[in-house]
């Protein structure tokens, strides 16, 4: 990366330090606010240096999306790709799949926090909620299709996605997995 394109990567990130988390939402027993991802592109695309792209593609046969901020001399800083977790959801839901990532994924790459950090708050209550996409990412490349089946015959769920995170986390840590 040559240094003007340093230099303006620095400016974007340093104006990315005022954000309003607008928006709220409650997950099981737990709620936060967070920074909605049009407030994050507006942003980008106020600086006239940056455009931010984020698509959507194909790995293998795992949707996934990527997030690139090209600057104006072509030079490009590219987050990598990050699968989609849409196995065991209803198609309604998968928007907010790819809107959340998006979000999580221009917040890291820009070094922000785009939620309110309250993780340590409510530890005693995670227990109880769905797992998370991250974790469920895991379970489904470490369970054969024969053990899924097994764990959803068990729990009384229909989808794979309705395990709750403890339960999720006892499986992965039965097969040496953090």
């Amino acid at each position: 990366m040559n240094t003007e394109v340093a230099k303006d990567l620095i400016e974007l990130v340093n104006s990315m330090n005022d954000f309003v988390k607008s928006k709220s939402v409650k997950y099981g027993n737990t709620s936060f606010d967070y920074v909605p991802l049009d407030d994050l592109l507006a942003r980008v695309k106020l600086n006239n240096k940056w455009a931010c792209m984020q698509p959507l593609s194909n790995e293998n046969g795992v949707p996934c999306v990527e997030t690139i901020l090209t600057h104006e001399s072509g030079e490009q800083v590219r987050s990598g790709q990050l699968n989609l977790l849409i196995s065991g959801i209803k198609m309604q839901d998968f928007g907010s799949v790819i809107t959340y990532t998006k979000r999580y994924q221009l917040g890291a790459l820009l070094g922000i926090s785009t939620e309110t950090d309250n993780d340590a708050n409510f530890d005693s209550e995670v227990k109880d909620l769905k797992v998370t996409i991250a974790t469920l990412t895991k379970l489904i490349e470490v369970l054969s299709d024969d053990d899924k089946a097994k764990v959803m015959k068990f729990y009384k769920i229909t989808k794979l996605g309705d395990v709750t995170e403890k339960d999720a986390l006892a499986m992965l840590a039965k097969r040496g997995i953090k």
